[in-house]
């Protein structure tokens, strides 16, 4: 039986509550899947709403001519076993409500406590041996765990609270859900729960565990911050689901209900890992089981004590892996290889289906780039040779040395080299960071041409010029001396070439990989200059005057005139006479300047 927790946070209707919810659906089948429409924090798919009233019900105010609900009780007061609205069951740290409606019924009384030694056993785990805060008021108060109604066509309810239409949509809202938990400010900070009371025994065991750990998450930070100054952001919310759907498992290790919403989260691992949509952040539960796995019990307690200072849950997350000597980056890369072979990892990983991951991949090529969500994993491949470039918020992760592309930069802009039979994953640590696959076009004439390679491109002559029938090369290392050679044949790197001939039988474009050199004159002296020049920088007069502006600047001398190659002649351009002819520089990527 299949679920979904998240939870309700609606400014716009003004309902002033944050509740946890685990969704079940239910299905004549018993265990089948079928639609639901998801309650979503902003309203837009909000399929019951509920009357203003309701807040009423959530703020537990005592009995009225309207209302009734049970107040929260002192744990050192006598066990009140009913009153004239409810019954009352009791164990250590939980109270079980139900109503009076359903009279002295064996069955619910049964029910109730199954519910009351699930709850601490699930207080046992995460509080006495987890070293985690109590649930919010249970120092003092029971954490009230109110029952809630079976079925539309039965007469008992829950609790007698309300009457009317509010009774209605809570009966409707409680056979849809599983449970929730919430808070009640109006009780001075006091949680409880309100459990469906139609559940097998395994869910009402995870269902139980997952909304005990919200209570717990209340009494480092609350939710709602209309009452409450110290509040979580909405943004971080994601990871307190995540963490309480880890609770599931990290509590009742032998039920797997969980691995449902994680085999969802492989099929838009890509997406923000913060994603926050009815299902995304259940799934996520894998990367707190992960960081529990790799640091051990008390990590989750370390983030819910450090929630309690500040807020922003990857500053936190950071903070804490940084106590254990670890970077985030390191640890995330340590995530990715986690879920990639998840059953060395995972108690239930050899029932991750990881088979979403070939779907996902993208393939890239020097004409396509792509946007990485913040911490979305995007497994890439390469149809043919290509260069990325990685800034410092971007990385990379490759399941073995031998499957990852070539690093030839520096670490804060990392450049790679990557050939077709290579993968690798690249994700971000912020979100919509863009990754290039920079290349430019060398284009030849047909003759030799007098060019240079304008671009960081790591490849050797062999692979560059192996496209290339019949091309050879005269290239120098000064202008007195010079030399030919075979490029096809030849090992030269071609980022370290200086300008010079190349040979080409016909007319080619050929395709450079990686980014523009940044400088592509370094050092330039009265006289001849010869150097690579990128194609682009020179396409009319007002490229031309900005470039000799630009030689001014860098040289101290001013540009007189140039020489390039066009097919097998020359063609030039002299700045006072103003003669010449531009047009034949686009086939160019190498100049001789003359300065004076």
């Amino acid at each position: 039986m299949k679920y979904s927790a998240f939870f309700i946070y609606n400014r716009n209707m003004k309902l002033n509550f944050i509740v946890g919810l685990l969704l079940l659906f239910f299905s004549v089948e018993g265990f089948a899947i079928r639609d639901a429409t998801f309650i979503h924090r902003n309203g837009d798919l909000l399929e019951h709403q509920p009357p203003t009233a309701f807040r009423t019900f959530m703020a537990r105010v005592s009995c009225s001519d309207e209302t009734c609900a049970a107040m929260p009780f002192l744990r050192s007061n006598t066990s009140v076993e009913s009153d004239q609205y409810n019954y009352y069951l009791y164990s250590d740290h939980f109270r079980v409500v139900y109503a009076a409606s359903c009279g002295p019924n064996e069955s619910v009384k049964n029910y109730a406590q199954k519910m009351l030694d699930i709850a601490e056993v699930a207080y046992q785990k995460q509080v006495v041996e987890l070293s985690m805060n109590p649930p919010e008021g249970n120092e003092q108060y029971y954490t009230d765990i109110f029952l809630g109604k079976k079925s539309r066509n039965e007469d008992c309810r829950g609790f007698d609270y309300v009457s009317g239409e509010k009774v209605l949509w809570y009966d409707s809202y409680i056979d849809t859900f599983a449970g929730f938990a919430s808070e009640h400010p109006l009780d001075e900070g006091v949680a409880y729960l309100v459990m469906n009371a139609g559940l097998t025994d395994q869910l009402l065991q995870v269902t139980l565990a997952h909304e005990i750990h919200h209570t717990i998450q209340f009494s480092y930070k609350h939710f709602e911050d209309t009452y409450f100054s110290n509040a979580y952001l909405d943004a971080d919310l994601w990871i307190l689901e995540a963490m309480a759907t880890a609770m599931e498992s990290i509590v009742y290790p032998d039920v797997d209900d969980y691995v449902y919403y994680v085999n969802r989260w492989y099929q838009g691992m890509n997406q923000s890992l913060d994603t926050f949509d009815g299902v995304h952040e259940y799934g996520a539960a894998v990367f707190p089981l992960y960081l529990e796995e790799r640091f051990g019990a008390g990590t989750l307690n370390k983030i819910l004590l450090r929630f309690g200072e500040e807020n922003g849950w990857q500053s936190i997350v950071k903070s804490v892996v940084l106590s254990y000597g670890e970077t985030f980056t390191e640890i995330y890369s340590g995530f990715i290889g986690a879920i990639w072979e998840p059953e060395e990892h995972f108690i239930h990983g050899a029932q991750f289906d990881t088979s979403a991951i070939e779907s996902l991949t993208r393939e890239l090529n020097p004409e396509v780039n792509i946007t990485l969500n913040k911490l979305g994993i995007q497994p890439v491949s390469f149809s043919e040779d290509t260069t990325i470039t990685l800034n410092e918020h971007q990385f990379s992760w490759t399941p073995s040395a031998e499957q990852g592309c070539s690093n030839w930069s520096g670490s804060i802009n990392q450049r790679m080299l990557c050939r077709p039979a290579q993968k690798m994953v690249l994700f971000a640590d912020r979100s919509q960071e863009r990754v290039t696959t920079p290349f430019r076009t060398l284009y030849l004439n047909s003759g030799w041409n007098l060019t240079g390679f304008t671009t960081n491109d790591p490849r050797t002559s062999l692979d560059l010029f192996a496209q290339i029938p019949e091309s050879r090369s005269a290239n120098w290392s000064t202008l007195n001396e010079w030399s030919i050679e075979n490029l096809a044949e030849s090992e030269t790197v071609i980022n370290s070439l200086e300008p010079g001939w190349v040979y080409s039988a016909e007319e080619r474009e050929l395709r450079l990989l990686g980014e523009q050199k940044g400088e592509l004159y370094e050092e330039l002296n009265q006289g001849w200059n010869l150097v690579s020049l990128s194609a682009d920088e020179l396409t009319g007069e007002g490229d031309l005057e900005q470039f000799r502006e630009q030689v001014a600047v860098d040289s101290g001398y001013s540009l007189r005139n140039f020489l390039f190659t066009v097919g097998e002649g020359w063609q030039g351009w002299h700045y006072e006479r103003e003669v010449g002819d531009l047009s034949g520089i686009g086939g160019a990527t190498a100049l001789w300047l003359y300065l004076e």
